[in-house]
């Protein structure tokens, strides 16, 4: 007899009465007690009279007849009770369920999730999982956690371990994404620490799937599917019946224990390496917003650069850097393709700041440039390319009137001095011209005595075959001294020695001893000295062997003053800043007087040139358009002998485009040092606004992909090879894990069913363990149905041993309400 639950539920709440409980006869041999317990709550509910048969149950099983259905037009006004029945099928689902539920909501003491479904003002949560939450974007996963029993994607893995720490937790996925797989994978976790679950579906095909799973993983002996009790309570009486038998020879896997804790922490090592490979290419580096794989991204999507800007332009700049100051990039580019800024004069020459231009009358540049052409023009009319460059620095009107002189100087060197004095300083250095002046100088009193006047010739033809010597000449000298010294005091009858020797040196010349004699020779003496040491110096600074006898006094003079003139020009052209770059070409002078004509010309219109020159200097200098460098190159190429007018002419053309250079330049100072670089290099190769966005974008992102290689030693690690070896070797572990975990769950609940319902010998079954296997009775006085199998379990101290032996219950819903009390058996349920 079956109670329509749902029907006495609606009438309670209708009349806001509570009847009491309804009789119930499990062995279903007092029919007519369950049926007189319904009409009694009936009556009680709808405020009738309980009929006297009712309360005697003999009598209302022997006078009790079945009359015919009334028809509704036959019905009374009142409640009525009538002795009919009306045969059919009448579908009793949920009333368990309803039962419960009735339970619970009249105030019956119960905890855990189901307590959010029933009560308004309760949570799923405890206060203190709301503060945190249950699952963050980045936990680091650990593996010593981690009991999957089958393969899983890592939102599988996630529900997973969100079922396990969660009191509550909703899973929701389209058909074909696995949910079968993930319930089979929750159970499993569960399982592995010793937890018991219920699966609750109303679908058997849902229950069958998942314990197909379990059941191919090795794991269906833990599990027991009941889904109508009164079609599978015998097939899994016989099953738990046939485990107890063979619970002493069941396998146990001890060693599973131990290698399980090395599997995950070889899965740990290599998830870290993974991971810090994954963060180093996929997550931007502290302070910046790109990851490695979005540069290389980038990199790739740049076709090829336009300008290579070379690998190290760029090194300290980053795509954030680029970004920044991507529009002064772009004017800069836009406005350099607008004033040609290539080809413009410009970009080298302008030096005044942009603020002073802009204050400046641009008809008052123009004016001043157009003055610089005129005097270009002027300058370049006197250009001849006889002319010496001059010098880059000095003064030119009188680097020209310098050469003026020069010339002047080496025409009358050339028509006076003898060619073999002029070839033999034409190569001299000034080193040796610095000597041989000085030589000269020296020898000026030897000079004197030269130009004195000629030697005695009666003394000068007494020695001519035979001339004495320098030295001979001194010691003549040193006696005459003494003796002419010895004349002049009162005691010279005495000095028989300074008379002898000046006897001897006069009788040589044919002279008697006298004062006057020794005098005369005296002077020959020094004459012919001066004579010997000059003709000695003259050989020596040509670098010839003395001549034998003495030449005459014209001839010695005449060489001495051609070679006196010639190095005194000499010196004065190495010594003077504005003639020294000339001494080449004076040598070619000095060294070849016939081919010197075209250097002397040059030399003489060189004052005209300066002038020209000066003036051009004077006005460019004036204009205040140019920088130092750029003018002291140009004034230095235009001494030189370069045309000025053409460069000057360009000048003055692009004067309206100096305030866009000034502005490129005043913008590519406010640039990092290597956007600088490498902007100025764009422009000046002529690239436009896109091509040079295009160049620095791959240059950076080149220069930023090197960097992060070059520091980064996880970078330098990520290696193809290595990489498909840590995966492969990664799905190795993981496929063994699942296996080691499988044998963990089987040790570990074979362990306790043997603890429990085994001998200490372990060979058989102790008394608990017989008590479990005669409740399971299949047939006989002593059958129980599974409610009465379950509920007479609840006594046993330790917890009903048949959940240690099943620790996984399927069921339907209806079902789990008919055979389980409302008392917490399982850990965790899954509803499917």
């Amino acid at each position: 007899v079956v109670p329509n639950v749902a029907f006495l539920s609606w009438l309670e709440q209708q009349t806001g009465q509570r009847a009491a409980e309804l009789f119930e006869d499990e062995t279903g041999e007092k029919p007519w007690e369950e049926i007189a317990s319904i009409t009694q709550r009936i009556c009680q509910l709808l405020g009738m009279a309980i009929p006297a048969s009712f309360s005697d149950f003999g009598t209302m099983a022997a006078g009790l007849k079945l009359a015919p259905a009334p028809r509704s037009e036959e019905v009374e006004s009142t409640p009525t009770i009538y002795s009919s029945a009306v045969l059919g099928l009448f579908p009793m689902a949920n009333q368990g369920l309803l039962r419960d539920t009735q339970a619970m909501i009249d105030g019956e003491e119960h905890d855990g999730p189901v307590r959010s479904f029933i009560e308004v003002d309760a949570s799923l949560v405890h206060e203190h999982e709301a503060a945190q939450p249950v699952d963050g974007p980045r936990q680091p996963r650990i593996f010593k956690e981690e009991r999957l029993v089958s393969s899983a994607d890592p939102c599988q893995a996630r529900a997973v371990k969100l079922a396990r720490r969660s009191r509550g937790l909703v899973v929701h996925g389209p058909p074909g994404t696995g949910k079968s797989q993930t319930i089979a994978n929750i159970i499993g976790d569960h399982l592995a620490r010793g937890q018991r679950v219920l699966m609750v579906c109303d679908k058997r095909t849902a229950l069958d799937v998942v314990m197909n799973r379990l059941d191919g993983l090795g794991l269906g002996g833990l599990c027991a599917i009941i889904h109508d009790p009164q079609r599978d309570q015998r097939d899994l009486y016989k099953a738990i019946r046939q485990q107890v038998d063979d619970l002493a020879d069941a396998q146990t896997y001890p060693k599973a224990e131990r290698q399980l804790p090395r599997v995950d922490a070889e899965l740990q090592k290599l998830h870290a390496q993974l991971m810090d490979c994954h963060v180093a290419l996929m997550e931007p580096p502290e302070g910046q917003s790109h990851s490695f794989h979005e540069l290389m991204g980038q990199w790739l999507q740049i076709s090829a650069a336009p300008v290579d800007l070379g690998e190290d332009a760029l090194k300290d700049t980053t795509s954030d850097l680029l970004e920044l100051h991507a529009r002064d990039l772009a004017e800069i580019f836009n406005r350099a393709e607008k004033v040609s800024y290539p080809q413009n004069p410009w970009v080298d020459a302008a030096g005044i700041r942009l603020a002073d231009l802009l204050a400046t009358p641009m008809d008052r540049v123009r004016a001043s440039m157009a003055g610089c052409v005129q005097l270009a023009q002027e300058a370049d009319a006197t250009a001849d390319i006889a002319i010496p460059p001059f010098g880059p620095s000095g003064d030119l009107p009188s680097q020209g009137q310098a050469r003026q002189q020069l010339a002047r100087q080496l025409t009358e060197l050339l028509a006076t001095v003898d060619r073999q004095i002029l070839l033999r300083w034409s190569k001299a250095d000034a080193r040796a011209i610095k000597n041989a002046r000085q030589k000269l100088i020296d020898a000026n009193v030897f000079v004197d005595i030269l130009r004195a006047g000629p030697l005695d010739g009666e003394l000068a033809a007494i020695t001519r075959g035979n001339l004495p010597g320098l030295a001979t000449i001194g010691l003549q000298l040193v006696s005459l001294d003494r003796y002419l010294q010895a004349m002049t005091k009162w005691y010279a009858f005495l000095m028989f020695g300074a008379k002898s020797e000046a006897t001897k040196v006069l009788a040589g010349y044919g002279q008697t001893a006298s004062p006057g004699n020794a005098q005369r020779v005296k002077q020959f003496l020094m004459g012919l000295r001066a004579r010997l040491v000059l003709q000695a110096l003259v050989a020596e600074i040509m670098g010839t062997a003395p001549v034998a006898g003495l030449p005459a006094d014209d001839v010695l003079d005449a060489a001495l003053v051609g070679h006196s003139g010639t190095l005194e020009l000499l010196s004065c052209v190495h010594g003077d800043p504005a003639l020294s770059p000339l001494a080449k070409l004076v040598g070619q002078v000095l060294a070849s007087p016939t081919e010197s004509s075209a250097i002397l010309t040059g030399l003489e219109k060189s004052l005209p040139r300066a002038m020209a020159l000066a003036r051009l200097e004077t006005a460019v200098n004036q204009t205040r358009l140019f920088n130092i460098t750029w003018l002291n190159k140009m004034t230095a190429a235009w001494r030189a002998g370069e045309p000025a007018t053409e460069l000057n002419t360009r000048l003055l053309d692009s004067v309206p485009t100096i305030e866009g250079v000034l502005r490129i330049q005043e913008s590519l100072a406010g640039l990092p040092a290597g956007l600088r670089t490498a902007s100025a290099s764009l422009i000046i190769h002529g690239v436009d606004a896109v091509a040079g966005m295009q160049s620095l974008g791959k240059g950076v992102l080149a220069a930023e992909i090197s960097q992060r290689l070059k520091n980064d030693p996880i970078l330098q690690e990520v290696d193809g090879q290595r990489l498909k070896a840590t995966f492969d070797r990664y799905r190795e572990l993981e496929l063994q894990k699942r296996g080691l975990v499988r044998d963990v769950i089987l040790n570990t609940w074979v362990t306790r069913q043997r603890d429990r319902l085994l001998a200490s010998t372990g060979s058989r079954l102790n008394s608990v363990g017989a008590e479990v296997r005669r409740r399971l009775t299949l047939r006989g006085e002593r059958a129980m149905r599974l409610r009465q199998v379950i509920g007479l379990g609840q006594q046993d101290e330790g917890g009903d041993p048949l959940f240690d032996l099943r620790p996984v219950w399927m069921a339907s819903p209806e079902t789990v309400a008919q055979i389980f009390p409302r008392k917490s058996l399982f850990d965790v349920v899954i509803f499917d």
